[in-house]
Order: structure tokens, then C-alpha cells, then sequence
């Protein structure tokens, strides 16, 4: 067996200080950044989209576009410790947004507890939809 025998191949993390970047279509559209100490485990959280995890409003927004046949990759470089890879994210961030594009960043985070979750779906959904199903009908 070979990696050319796999659909996917990843490369293994060096390093557990992660920033990443989620981007829609082939376009390279950035749509999230993240920083994280567990790369492998997070895009788990995000595939799994569980509503009381505080990655959700994440994996779901990427269950939505994937049900709405959008492409959706993972960009990411490793840092040498937590305080330059949270530099490095807050960078990424502040540079996208100065170039207008909207991230679903912006999108306050929810007191599982308390919220409803149709409610913060919702949420989810729409700028899903406003900021990249609408923005790829128009391309």
C-alpha cells in the first residue's frame, strides 16, 4: 500500500502549535482562522459538530457548506509555541478583515446551556449564506 492509494493525504503535524485557516471552493476563499494546540483533534470537533462543544458554530458551518456541495479545505502552519501561534492568528485576522472579507470569527460564541440551539444554527446558516453560497453565485 502507498499514500498515492489514499483519496487524501495530510501531512502529520510536527509540531502541536497549530494556525489554520478553513477557505471555501477552489478560489481559496478564507472563511475562519483558528489556532489550537490539538490540529488532528479540532478538525474532529469540527467534523463531529456537536452543539454543546465551543467549536460548533464551526463544524457546523462546515457541515452546511459541504451539504451545499462547497469545497471546504484547511490551510495551516505550525509555530514553535502558543504565545507566536496566537500572534500569528490574531495577524491572519486582522489582515483578512481589513480586506473586507467576513469571518465567521465575527460571529459571537453562545452559552450552550442557555442558548437555543435552532437559534444559533441559524445564525450559523445565514452567513453561510450571505458571505459564501451568495458569494459564489455571483462569481
Amino acid at each position: 500500500m502507498k499514500l498515492s492509494d489514499f483519496q487524501h493525504v495530510v501531512d502529520f503535524p510536527k509540531r502541536n502549535h497549530v494556525v489554520y485557516v478553513l477557505f471555501f471552493c477552489d478560489d481559496e476563499k478564507s472563511f475562519y482562522v483558528g489556532e489550537t494546540e490539538s490540529f488532528i483533534g479540532r478538525m474532529t470537533d469540527y467534523v463531529r459538530s456537536s452543539f454543546d462543544a465551543a467549536t460548533d458554530k464551526v463544524g457546523d458551518a462546515v457541515r452546511y457548506l459541504l451539504q451545499n456541495n462547497v469545497r471546504v479545505r484547511v490551510g495551516y502552519e505550525e509555530h514553535a509555541n502558543r504565545e507566536t501561534a496566537r500572534k500569528r492568528e490574531a495577524e491572519i485576522i486582522d489582515r483578512l478583515s481589513r480586506e473586507g472579507i467576513p469571518l465567521l470569527n465575527q460571529l459571537r460564541g453562545y452559552e450552550y446551556r442557555t442558548a437555543i440551539e435552532a437559534d444559533e444554527r441559524s445564525k450559523v446558516h445565514r452567513f453561510c449564506c450571505e458571505h459564501i453560497l451568495n458569494a459564489l453565485n455571483t462569481d
